[in-house]
């Protein structure tokens, strides 16, 4: 073969295998190309919320609320056993003796009366309701006769009552007089009515006239404590002369659906923040005022405190425990 014919057969084979590489270069460089752009791919589907067939990965977490969602205060966990919403019963003790005991003698008004200067009671806003409301039931019935014959009990008295009660009537005493440490009166937001006439005193049972004390005490935030058909859950017999301060948006709330206080303190447990009770009330007090309260429990947590949610920082709120296990919330929002 010809020298010339020789140089064109190595040139052709040349340029074959210069175009064979350049095509396998070309490839490679493609391959590795898309393996550098793989994390920047996966990145950008995980940011949106889905998973690439190639990856293994846990669920998306439940969603939750943030933590700054709510205003917080911290309440020592020894208020649970505090405030104007304790349960005390045959299953809960008292663990306090009143709240600023004043001698109800000296700060009633000329519309009511009082046994004696022994008739002690909690000062502040049940001592406040009690007067506005006796003050207005003088005003509708133009009676005046009603005695407070009992209030704030010491658990001494309270066992001197009881041991009496107990040998009169037995077993059946307990029906009628608390034990020792376990008796409302004790709390100071509790009295008791009777009646002066003719000189003499009388038992108060809330009939004709004197049923606007009955009727209309929710307004001013007391209730009936133990009525007749809830004996078998209050566990004492009834008596139309014991009232209870438990607070206005409370006590309308029980007595409209008739309802005794256990039976609040349980229901409430079921209601949270995020889902209040809900009660509205008018001219409460005879403020001229409407007022939107939202109520809700808040379980106490293990330790030594508890942070309870608020709405916000500047609401209008009360905290009280329920002697049992956690606090109450009612926030008082005026429109």
């Amino acid at each position: 073969m010809p020298k010339y014919y020789r140089k064109v057969k190595y040139i052709f084979i040349v340029l074959i295998l210069f175009f064979v590489l350049c095509v396998t270069g070309t490839n490679y460089a493609k391959n590795n190309d898309i393996e550098e752009e793989k994390p920047n791919n996966i990145v950008n589907v995980n940011n949106n919320n889905s998973q690439p067939d190639t990856l293994t990965s846990t669920p998306n977490p439940p969603s939750v609320e943030p933590e700054n969602k709510y205003f917080t205060v911290n309440v020592d966990n020894e208020k649970i056993y505090d405030g104007e919403l304790v349960l005390v019963n045959s299953n809960y003790e008292c663990k306090f003796n009143g709240k600023n005991i004043i001698s109800l003698i000296n700060y009633k008004n000329s519309s009511y009366l009082v046994a004696d200067g022994n008739v002690m009671l909690n000062s502040g806003n049940s001592l406040d309701a009690l007067n506005s409301m006796m003050e207005t039931f003088f005003q509708n019935t133009g009676l005046d006769n009603v005695i407070i014959s009992c209030g704030f009990r010491d658990i001494d008295y309270q066992r001197r009552l009881y041991e009496r009660e107990i040998a009169n009537l037995g077993e059946e005493g307990k029906k009628w007089v608390a034990k020792p440490g376990y008796s409302e009166h004790q709390t100071g937001y509790t009295f008791d009515l009777s009646l002066l006439k003719n000189g003499l005193v009388e038992k108060f049972d809330g009939n004709g006239q004197y049923n606007w004390i009955n009727e209309n005490c929710k307004y001013y935030g007391y209730i009936l404590r133990y009525p007749a058909d809830k004996t078998d859950i209050t566990m004492i017999y009834n008596e139309e002369w014991h009232f209870r301060y438990v607070g206005i948006p409370h006590a309308i709330y029980i007595t409209e659906n008739n309802l005794c206080f256990e039976e609040y303190i349980d229901y409430i447990k079921n209601i949270s923040i995020k889902n209040p009770l809900n009660v509205s009330v008018s001219n409460a007090f005879n403020d001229n005022q409407n007022h939107n309260y939202q109520i809700y429990y808040v379980e106490a947590s293990e330790g030594t405190s508890t942070n309870i949610p608020l709405p916000n920082e500047d609401c209008n709120y009360s905290i009280s425990g329920n002697n049992i296990d956690g606090f109450i919330v009612t926030i008082d929002n005026i429109v």
